[in-house]
């Protein structure tokens, strides 16, 4: 079994381990630069992604014209479930930062491995692969589980969330997907 906070984990998910250990509270950027460079490979990939959950994070308490901004459990996983049955494996790695979560690497496996069972297996990694998802941007953005979804101002660039691991998912929300 890995280490939870093993050299081997991508930077996304060292990001996100700091934000879990600091209880969802934002580090010392101070600190995090001296922990990525002791205990990352890639410290400039983990401080973008620390710099842009912060930002981020900012961008919630500031002006007063706002639009949603957002995902659910239910998009995450429908996007999973699309990119797994095209054998898109690759994409959904790389929108987490490199590397599947162990239970979605599993359920992948076992549905090569276990034919009559496949669909099963396909469906729970969807599954596992939405509640990681949705599990780091709880972390990142110290928001419930269930929904993510904060204001922003109206101007956010939403191109810039384009690349980062995690914080991708994110879009605009209509008031409809919002309360869904």
């Amino acid at each position: 079994m890995e280490d939870s906070h093993s050299i081997s984990e991508t930077p996304a998910r060292q990001t996100i381990n700091l934000f879990l250990v600091s209880q969802r509270q934002v580090p010392a950027r101070e600190d995090v630069e001296i922990a990525s460079a002791v205990l990352c490979e890639d410290s400039a990939a983990l401080m973008t992604l620390f710099d842009s959950t912060v930002a981020l994070r900012n961008l919630v308490h500031g002006g007063t014209e706002t639009i949603p901004l957002g995902t659910s459990f239910r998009r995450v996983r429908a996007f999973a479930a699309s990119r797994i049955e095209a054998g898109d494996v690759e994409t959904l790695e790389r929108l987490v930062g490199g590397r599947l979560s162990a239970d979605c690497e599993r359920r992948l496996r076992a549905a090569s491995e276990d034919g009559a069972l496949r669909n099963h297996h396909l469906a729970t990694a969807a599954d596992h692969y939405a509640a990681d998802v949705m599990g780091s941007l709880s972390a990142l953005l110290a928001l419930p589980e269930d929904r993510t979804v904060l204001a922003v101002p109206a101007d956010f660039d939403f191109a810039s969330l384009q690349e980062l691991a995690f914080l991708s998912f994110l879009g605009a929300e209509t008031m409809e997907a919002a309360n869904a």
